[in-house]
C-alpha cells in the first residue's frame, strides 16, 4: 500500500517521471515530497494510475490534497 507521496513518486520511477506524468517541473514534484501533499488537481490521475497498475493508495493520503491551480511545466 502506498502511503507518502514520496512512496508514490519513487513507484512512478522517480521525481523526473513523475513529473513528465503530471506535466509540471521536477521542483514542484519535490515540493510535494517535502510537504508530503499532493495538489486536489492530481488526486484523479492518482487514482487512475493505481487503478491501471492494480495499486493501493491509502485514503489518507489522497485526503491530503491541497487546493491549488495547476501550474504548467516550463516548456
Amino acid at each position: 500500500m502506498i502511503t507518502t507521496v514520496d512512496q508514490l513518486i519513487e513507484h512512478m520511477g522517480g521525481t523526473a517521471k513523475a513529473a513528465d506524468v503530471f506535466a509540471v517541473t521536477a521542483p514542484a514534484v519535490s515540493n510535494w515530497r517535502k510537504w508530503n501533499r499532493l495538489p486536489a488537481w492530481v488526486v484523479p490521475r492518482v487514482i487512475a494510475i493505481a487503478a491501471e497498475q492494480q495499486l493501493t493508495v491509502a485514503d489518507a493520503l489522497l485526503a491530503t490534497s491541497k487546493p491549488g491551480k495547476r501550474t504548467e511545466a516550463a516548456e
